[in-house]
């Protein structure tokens, strides 16, 4: 989700509120004897309000299973889900008194301080990797259609090396090097059309712009002029190749953050329920 317009009231209630509860720790800490705790009346409030904006926070994930309830629209609940999780921080920060405590407190912290910034790393990213997806791939696809245009771009390929070579020399197991056509159908074969496949890892030597350019210019000193259309056509077809290569990245780490954001959620929740068990029983 972006943060746009749609987000100020969100942003200024968040802002407000986080303003009342600082002069209101403020407060509580000068006239605290013994500086603020855990276990104090105030402490336990901010605790308390803590737990419930995380509670509501983790929610979100019910609510996206459930699209046909009228409880709000998903992207209400999402721009809650983001500045109510973001306050949720500075309130367990007020509820510990800035401090660590035992070892089960210690796990809380951590898992709600990386929660948060993993929270902020993703809207980041949201933020960030489309446009510049935009800017470095000219011919976007749908991540689901990739290997669908891998495969046009190979087949491309198949018929443009058949065109010049035949398919029988362009796609043969092995081919003697001795004239251009068989140097550029040997070219292809061992090197383009296994970058040119949906399954090719980021790991091969045509992914890297510059291995891939030397590589070809090799070949282009070593063709015929009647062969050069079809190595040029063959160096475009590689370079959206990485294009889809780059793609692909940006897509993993636009999504691949909730792998963590999700899991560690849950697991506050798990240890924020044990804090207060312990909490309330010794």
């Amino acid at each position: 989700m972006l943060i746009d317009r749609t987000h100020r009231v969100w942003m200024a209630v968040t802002l407000v509120l986080l303003a009342a509860a600082t002069v209101a720790y403020g407060v509580y800490a000068r006239s605290s004897p013994e500086g603020p705790r855990g276990g104090s009346v105030p402490g336990m409030l901010f605790g308390i309000v803590a737990s419930l904006l995380m509670l509501f926070a983790g929610l979100l994930s019910l609510r996206k299973r459930f699209p046909a309830w009228r409880l709000g629209s998903v992207q209400s609940w999402l721009r809650a889900h983001i500045w109510l999780g973001l306050l949720s921080g500075p309130l367990i920060l007020f509820h510990s008194g800035f401090q660590w405590g035992g070892l089960l407190e210690q796990i809380a912290l951590g898992l709600a301080l990386v929660v948060i910034l993993s929270g902020v790393a993703g809207l980041a990213l949201q933020h960030l990797l489309p446009r510049v997806m935009r800017d470095a791939i000219p011919a976007e696809a749908m991540f689901e259609q990739l290997p669908i245009v891998c495969a046009r771009l190979q087949m491309s390929a198949d018929q443009a090396i058949s065109s010049v070579c035949g398919a029988a020399t362009a796609l043969a197991p092995a081919v003697e090097q001795g004239d251009p056509a068989s140097l550029l159908a040997g070219f292809y074969r061992q090197q383009v059309r296994s970058f040119l496949d949906p399954l090719a890892k980021p790991q091969h030597p045509l992914a890297d712009a510059t291995r891939s350019g030397a590589a070809f210019h090799q070949i282009h000193l070593r063709l015929s002029a009647d062969l050069q259309p079809c190595l040029e056509k063959l160096e475009r077809l590689c370079a959206e190749r990485r294009n889809l290569l780059l793609q692909a990245k940006m897509h993993r780490w636009l999504h691949g953050w909730l792998l963590v954001h999700g899991p560690l959620s849950v697991a506050l929740l798990v240890f924020g329920v044990a804090h207060v068990v312990t909490a309330f029983w010794y």
